[in-house]
């Protein structure tokens, strides 16, 4: 018959990741522990603790899990609740409203620079006696016309658009939309009675003699 294999507090504390404070505190709850060696006989408490301390981790994990997932969930609804009052109360700018406005901006800018053909071309072709003149002319052109959508940007009157206004509308307008995150329900139970194997403030005193 083979020999029972025996290992050490210190050598079972190395092998899952605890003090040997901790390890001694098992042995209090029931740790399988040879008082003649000092020591413990392996495969029954290798048994004991997958049972007692690892099972009881899982159950941890998940419990924490949940309480991630809801904090989660939590701290979403809360910015969405923040970001609408921001809206409402104009000081955030909804995202489609910007992107319209860039637009309005972008539509604004490109048929300002399509008017050049129609509008300056008398006075491109007057210039057009040198390259430098005709250079010297467009650069003006164009500096002319980014100078009044420059200061028309400027003005109150730019985002007094009926369909901006219109978009603004809809989109405050638009917060009813279902914004629940679901989450697994918590039983309560968060592992709060189960040992991790930590150290705790106990008075219990070992009746062992630990061999570390």
């Amino acid at each position: 018959m083979k020999p029972e294999n025996f290992i050490t507090v210190s050598e079972v504390g190395r092998r899952y990741d605890y003090t040997p404070q901790a390890v001694k505190k098992w042995i209090l709850r029931g740790l399988p522990y040879n008082t003649n060696n000092r020591k413990i006989p392996e495969k029954e408490g290798t048994e004991w603790i997958i049972k007692n301390i690892l099972n009881n981790l899982k159950t941890l994990d998940t419990s924490e899990e949940l309480k991630q997932a809801k904090l989660r969930r939590e701290n979403a609804l809360a910015s969405m609740a923040e970001m609408d009052e921001a809206t409402q109360a104009g000081d955030l700018i909804p995202v489609s409203l910007v992107q319209a406005a860039v637009n309005k901006h972008s539509s604004t800018v490109r048929s300002s620079m399509l008017q050049i053909a129609n509008v300056d071309t008398q006075r491109i072709l007057e210039a057009a006696t040198s390259i430098k003149e005709l250079k010297q002319v467009l650069t003006a052109i164009i500096t002319e016309r980014l100078t009044d959508i420059g200061q028309a940007m400027q003005s109150d009157d730019y985002l007094i658009d009926e369909e901006l206004t219109e978009l603004s509308g809809d989109t405050q307008n638009g917060n009813d939309t279902d914004t629940d995150i679901p989450v697994q329900d918590d039983n309560g139970d968060d592992g709060s009675d189960s040992d991790t194997g930590c150290d705790s403030d106990d008075n219990e005193q070992a009746d062992y003699d630990f061999d570390d």
